[in-house]
C-alpha cells in the first residue's frame, strides 16, 4: 500500500500516511481512507463516492466596509453556509457564534478595524473585515 489520506464520516481529512509507513490491514480495516495524499486545508472525501474534492469558496458578501462605531449602524454578511460559525473581533471583542439563515450582521461602539471570520466544512475559511467609524 502506497500513501493514504485518512478522513472522519464526514469526510474532513484527518491525517495522512507516507509511503514509507508500514501500514497494516488491521488498521485500514478500522479507518476510513483513499489512497494518496491530500491537504486538508484544500480538499475534503465525499463520502458517498470516496473521492477527493477542492474545498468549497464561500460566496459571502459584506454590505459595508465601513460603519458608524454608534452600535446601531450595522453591516451585514451575506451569502453564508448554514450552519457556519463566525467570529467577530476588534478592539474589546471577541464573540463567536453559531450561525443559520446565511446573513450575520454586525454593529459596535467601538471605532477601530474589526474582523469577520467564518468556518462551514467543506468550504475554505472566509475572512474580511470592515472599519468602525
Amino acid at each position: 500500500m502506497g500513501e493514504i489520506t485518512i478522513y472522519n464520516a464526514m469526510g474532513k481529512i484527518t491525517q495522512t500516511i507516507g509511503s514509507s509507513a508500514d501500514i497494516g490491514a488491521e488498521f485500514l480495516s478500522e479507518v476510513l481512507y483513499v489512497e494518496g495524499i491530500y491537504s486538508s486545508e484544500t480538499h475534503y472525501i465525499d463520502t458517498d463516492t470516496r473521492t477527493t474534492a477542492a474545498m468549497k469558496v464561500i460566496p459571502a458578501i459584506l454590505t459595508s466596509a465601513t460603519i458608524t462605531a454608534n452600535g446601531t449602524d450595522a453591516t451585514s454578511l451575506t451569502n453564508l453556509p448554514d450552519p457556519c460559525t463566525v467570529t467577530f473581533t476588534g478592539p474589546g471583542i471577541n464573540i463567536a457564534s453559531e450561525v443559520t439563515g446565511g446573513t450575520a450582521t454586525f454593529t459596535t461602539d467601538t471605532p477601530g478595524t474589526h474582523t469577520v471570520k467564518v468556518v462551514a466544512f467543506p468550504y475554505l475559511d472566509w475572512e474580511g473585515t470592515f472599519n468602525a467609524i
